[in-house]
């Protein structure tokens, strides 16, 4: 089954794929983690971010020690919304926002994210300069740590949305526990 995490790690999909809708179905049913939905003004189709972030800060701040708080925008097809054009190009920016937004409130020990848009989205509102790769989880699905701007050495894992199977979150959530793992054995080595 894997390393289980030992702090709290912030999972996010924007990816609307049917294999991404599998491997968070598998994650909650094997993980049971904090399920946090976006939350929509009325009329809109982007989740508003002050709302979801608060949400998403409330979670993170009553997960267990070891539980992924998973921020979904598709769980299922009819979580599909009708974007505009503009909507579209803003959805990935818009959930960086968020998740910026909740780290300037907490600290997770490691983000997992699917969707490279949305990948991209994150570290840009996190004013890191890219990802220092330290290995594949599975080929196309990467560990590394977060360069560059606040959150420099945050350990991170992404993949695309249409990266994997089944089991790919939970490996790839495994991953993160491996790194912190890693990083306690070495800081008791010195």
């Amino acid at each position: 089954q894997g390393v289980a995490p030992r702090g709290r790690v912030l999972a996010v999909s924007g990816s609307a794929t049917e294999l991404t809708q599998r491997q968070l179905g598998r994650l909650i049913a094997e993980r049971n983690p904090v399920l946090v939905r976006p939350i929509f003004r009325d009329g809109e189709n982007l989740a508003d971010q002050e709302l979801t972030s608060a949400a998403l800060i409330e979670a993170v701040n009553r997960a267990e020690p070891g539980q992924v708080v998973l921020y979904a925008q598709i769980l299922q097809p009819s979580d599909l919304r009708d974007l505009t054009n503009d909507e579209a190009s803003r959805l990935a920016s818009n959930l960086g926002a968020i998740v910026h937004r909740t780290l300037q409130a907490v600290a997770v020990d490691g983000v997992y994210s699917t969707g490279g848009d949305i990948t991209a989205a994150i570290l840009d509102e996190l004013g890191s300069d890219g990802v220092e790769i330290h290995g594949e989880v599975i080929p196309l699905a990467v560990s590394g740590e977060v360069v560059g701007g606040p959150w420099a050495g945050l350990s991170i894992v992404t993949k695309g949305g249409l990266i994997g199977d089944s089991d790919t979150a939970i490996k790839c959530i495994d991953e993160i526990a491996s790194i912190g793992a890693r990083v306690a054995t070495a800081l008791h080595d010195l």
